[in-house]
């Protein structure tokens, strides 16, 4: 969990997805009657009807219509105690974790429970809980299901197993086959004054060349050669990679996402390779980007100063399967700053999409473009100079 999605959680009061407690649970040396508070909490929650994960931050204080305060814990649950400690009170196993985070100078307690099928009881009576008995969250309370709840959960829980309820789209590199963080760090290089092209005292840039007039060569070549050099350091590459981590095939798996007008400012994105510019006309580089119908699709556009960008996957998505997307975006900034891109994840399986934030941080640095830059890209040049 980073700070800003705590600093969230803080400002969101307690309900259906989260709670707080201001001081830690009884469970080291405890007796059956105090565990029983901390299964009954997990349990519920795990039953919640949400949308999201659900959230118990343990030392933090409850303020009545607003901020949670921080007032920090001096000691921590064990994970591995606590998870064999509820999943063998169970009928089936139950999906949380729990970890430590420092905020604020001070230390708090995270329980994370996903989405998870359910209805989910006990075996047997423990403490102040029954055997067979479902708890779940109203509110900012726990409270026991009625047999209608009982058997929606059910029903949503068959349903659940013929939907691919895990799907994720994160931000990789392609060529390492390794995946990146979000918010993802992308640094813009803006070289600006560029160089200048030297100019014959005739005034023709092609003075040096034989005088033969031949309609293959690129008269705009210097130009754009200047061009692409400032362009392959202001754009960086960013890749794709689509996971299923249910256990169900994802049909035609798509994401469409959007950034606001306010953090679309100074930001660009293309959706294809920059096109290299060549000093023959009859050699002008290609995209050599497969364009078979069923290859992934990624496409960025911008309308009314708002960036949007989507993502088709044609090919179905098994379970546990890792797709890299092939395409990437090549994305900058003239400002150093995160922007969020919001949106949600569909499939043609998919009932109700899955909300997604897939986050990038720029970092920008301004200086003139040297010969040097130049050079890195095209070699040698005797009609370019620095001014």
């Amino acid at each position: 969990m980073t700070n800003e999605e705590l600093d969230f959680l803080l400002n969101a009061g307690e309900g259906t997805a989260l709670d707080f407690k201001r001081e830690q649970y009884a469970f080291q040396r405890a007796n059956n009657s105090d565990k029983s508070e901390l299964l009954k909490d997990i349990l519920a929650f795990a039953n919640s009807w949400r949308e999201n994960k659900a959230y118990i931050l343990i030392g933090v204080d409850e303020v009545e219509g607003g901020r949670g305060k921080v007032v920090g814990i001096t000691d921590h649950l064990d994970d591995a105690d606590l998870q064999q400690f509820v999943n063998s009170k169970s009928q089936r196993p139950v999906d949380f974790s729990y970890n430590s985070f420092s905020v604020e100078d001070l230390e708090i307690g995270i329980i994370e429970i996903p989405l998870q099928e359910c209805p989910t009881y006990l075996k047997r009576d423990f403490g102040n809980l029954k055997k067979d008995t479902v708890y779940i969250r109203r509110g900012s309370s726990t409270d026991t299901a009625n047999l209608d709840e009982v058997a929606r959960m059910g029903a949503e829980s068959m349903r659940s197993k013929s939907v691919p309820q895990k799907l994720v789209f994160q931000w990789a590199d392609l060529e390492k086959r390794i995946i990146l963080p979000s918010p993802s760090t992308i640094h813009s290089l803006i070289l600006d004054p560029p160089l200048r092209i030297k100019k014959p005292p005739s005034g023709d840039p092609f003075e040096h060349l034989p005088r033969v007039i031949d309609p293959s060569l690129n008269p705009n070549f210097l130009q754009q050669s200047i061009d692409y050099t400032f362009e392959s350091n202001f754009f960086k590459p960013l890749g794709i990679q689509l996971r299923n981590d249910s256990e169900v095939v994802g049909e035609r798996v798509r994401f469409v996402g959007s950034i606001s007008r306010t953090e679309s400012d100074g930001v660009e994105f293309i959706d294809s390779e920059l096109e290299k510019p060549s000093k023959n006309n009859l050699m002008r580089s290609m995209n050599l980007r497969s364009i078979h119908s069923r290859e992934p699709c990624i496409s960025a556009c911008k309308n009314d100063g708002k960036w949007t960008i989507e993502i088709e996957v044609i090919e179905n998505v098994r379970p546990k399967e890792e797709v890299w997307i092939s395409t990437m975006l090549l994305v900058g900034s003239i400002i150093s700053k995160t922007i969020k891109i919001e949106g949600k994840i569909y499939a043609d399986n998919l009932p109700v999409p899955i909300p997604t934030v897939l986050e990038i941080h720029f970092e920008v640095e301004q200086r003139p473009m040297e010969m040097a830059d130049y050079e890195r890209i095209w070699g040698k040049s005797k009609q370019i100079k620095n001014e």
